[in-house]
């Protein structure tokens, strides 16, 4: 059990069930979190002695409960937060959408700001770069910069995974994401081989949440574990790479081979121990507190962060920019993004801030702390 004192379940998360045609909404609401969330995270903690840090739930597209009860998006919201946003053992709520409508323009903004808890993402329309551009220079500038944090593009249908906010439900379950860069930090101290730390931590993990998801079945299937290594503050993934890559300074040559391969050692791993969702590195800007150093630094610029797209599962993430930036620099990025989502044949998110501040000024993103603005252009 000692190996694992470095490792945190980041994440535990409730996918709600889509519901049938003959239920009514508030019948549907009242039956489909059955369970309370302190009660699972209690058996979690006895059995593996881990963290759990967020407890989340995400819908079925919206779109589907759109066509069966005929509810606009903001009472339907109303009515979920009625439900859950003032339940203290649900952290975040997560609604995904397939379309923008024009309603969105105004009513997503309006909705961050009445709902603290709320997630959404939209899947990512080519043919309306302008709507979408105007949609990102909204949410920052109605609802705010931290409030910004909680909206992703996503490029492709979202995917059943613990990570917000472009996650989504396709049946009753319970998927699990983790904080874990220490620990694999520590045991490539040891020896500079990833898969087995990786594999070690998959077995811990995988046995305790089937075994506890076994004595817990009110709340579904056990769907799997998101294995991506993502950042949290000191727990820094750049820090990691850097090791990986031969104690480099991180974005100097070797960073993509470090990140490339260490992906197809995520994907290994979640091939053979029931992994979900993205299983990559993730490099969310305002996440990693060395990442923020490099950018203070000018070790790393935006024009870096464009090019780690091709290795990096998160696309642009957690990214201040100026609110000046120009639409034609921003349907650049939204055509480079979809293009590599193209080729690589993934899903990619994207979750850029446009704030009022000047590059190399700092924005405060709340509990993600001060973020470094970059500059499109370099």
């Amino acid at each position: 059990m000692e190996d694992f004192n470095n490792i945190k379940i980041r994440a535990l998360t409730y996918h709600l069930p889509l519901p049938s045609k003959e239920t009514q909404l508030n019948n549907y609401l009242e039956s489909a979190l059955p369970f309370n969330f302190e009660k699972l995270r209690n058996i979690f903690r006895t059995k593996s002695k881990l963290d759990i840090l967020t407890r989340r739930i995400v819908f079925p597209y919206f779109e589907e409960i759109e066509a069966l009860f005929d509810i606009r998006i903001e009472k339907f919201i109303e009515y979920v937060y009625e439900k859950y946003g003032e339940r203290k053992d649900i952290d975040y709520i997560g609604i995904p959408l397939s379309e923008f409508k024009k309603e969105y323009m105004d009513k997503i903004p309006e909705m961050f700001l009445t709902y603290p808890k709320l997630f959404i993402s939209i899947k990512y329309d080519p043919n309306n770069i302008p709507i979408n551009i105007e949609l990102l220079r909204n949410i920052s500038s109605k609802s705010g910069w931290i409030n910004a944090t909680h909206f992703a593009f996503s490029f492709g249908n979202q995917l059943v995974t613990p990570y917000f906010p472009a996650s989504i439900s396709k049946g009753k379950g319970i998927t699990i994401s983790l904080l874990y860069p220490n620990y694999i930090l520590k045991e490539l101290e040891k020896d500079n081989n990833i898969i087995d730390p990786l594999v070690k931590a998959a077995r811990f993990i995988l046995n305790i949440s089937s075994s506890t998801l076994n004595e817990f079945s009110i709340a579904g299937k056990f769907l799997g574990i998101d294995y991506s290594l993502s950042p949290w503050k000191d727990e820094s993934i750049a820090k990691l790479l850097e090791k990986i890559n031969n104690k480099l300074t991180f974005s100097l040559p070797g960073t993509l081979s470090s990140i490339f391969q260490t992906n197809l050692a995520l994907l290994k791993v979640a091939t053979n121990y029931k992994g979900i969702g993205y299983n990559e590195i993730m490099l969310p800007l305002a996440e990693d507190n060395y990442l923020k150093e490099l950018v203070r630094n000018n070790e790393i610029t935006f024009s870096d962060f464009v090019s780690l797209i091709s290795v990096c599962v998160a696309g642009l993430d957690m990214i201040p920019i100026p609110s000046w930036t120009d639409s034609r620099i921003l349907e650049g990025i939204f055509k480079d993004i979809h293009s590599l989502s193209l080729h690589k044949g993934k899903t990619l998110g994207l979750r850029l801030i446009l704030a009022d501040a000047e590059p190399e000024e700092e924005i405060d993103l709340g509990m993600f702390g001060y973020t470094p603005v970059l500059d499109p252009l370099s």
